[in-house]
């Protein structure tokens, strides 16, 4: 059971998506998860902004419609990785 366990996290380590910048190598879900993150932090300020800035408004609706569907262990974002 170990084995096939351990077998299939490799299986999907090597499905995800990196990115090598120069010696760097940089996993992309990781970084999408942390843009998340920081983003769902601050959600509170970009809610009070967008209301008295009109442009931002259409943006920061998309981006808080994204946010529930991203952030619960990146759900979202495995789905478009498989």
């Amino acid at each position: 059971m170990r084995k096939l366990i351990e077998d299939r996290q490799s299986q999907i380590k090597s499905r995800e998506w990196n990115i090598k910048c120069g010696k760097l190598d940089v996993n992309i879900r990781k970084q999408v998860e942390r843009v998340a993150k920081f983003v769902q932090t601050v959600s509170v300020a970009g809610n009070i902004i967008s209301m008295y800035e009109p442009h931002s408004a259409i943006v920061w609706a998309g981006i808080s419609f994204a946010l529930p569907v991203s952030t619960p262990h990146g759900t979202f974002i495995a789905l478009l990785t498989d």
